[in-house]
């Protein structure tokens, strides 16, 4: 589910920041996730997108193609989605 994504996105996260003892760096990375999610979510209301692209670019970010189980990569599905959409979807 979503809110399982965005645990998992978040403790890894925590974990990079603790790993190398910086809180900064956690701090960092949740607010470039939050600025992922904007991303993807105006690029879900792009209507010069259509269905065929979004669904596709949803696979290349979704659970099944990434190698964090369950996380799903929402910058790089906004991107997919603008590059399937490029080529005619």
């Amino acid at each position: 589910s979503l809110r399982n994504s965005l645990d998992l996105s978040m403790a890894s996260c925590s974990d990079v920041g603790a790993y190398i003892g910086e809180k900064a760096l956690n701090h960092a990375c949740v607010q470039g996730m939050a600025r992922n999610i904007v991303e993807w979510g105006k690029t879900a209301n792009d209507h010069s997108i259509s269905d065929r692209a979004w669904n596709a670019a949803a696979m290349d970010g979704s659970i099944n193609y990434n190698p964090v189980k369950y996380e799903i990569l929402f910058s790089h599905w906004a991107g997919m989605a603008r590059v399937y959409s490029s080529r005619g979807y």
